[in-house]
């Protein structure tokens, strides 16, 4: 299944899936605000997304890119 968690609304019990998981392990990295400014998706090649994050008023002159590769 490809659904990040399952739930049972009969018995209020969710099941994080194996994709939960992997998401959240490259996500951390992704700062609240950024936006995907490119993606890379080839089933024969590796796969890569970019985000770009969003300027902090404590540093206005530094704005980063995160690339994650899978």
């Amino acid at each position: 299944s490809d659904a990040m968690i399952i739930a049972d609304a009969k018995t209020q019990t969710i099941w994080p899936q194996v994709f939960y998981w992997y998401v959240g392990h490259f996500a951390r990295f992704i700062p609240r605000g950024s936006f995907r400014i490119f993606l890379y998706n080839n089933t024969n090649q590796v796969e890569a997304v970019a985000f770009k994050t969003p300027i902090l008023e404590s540093s206005p002159d530094v704005q980063e890119i995160v690339v994650i590769a899978m």
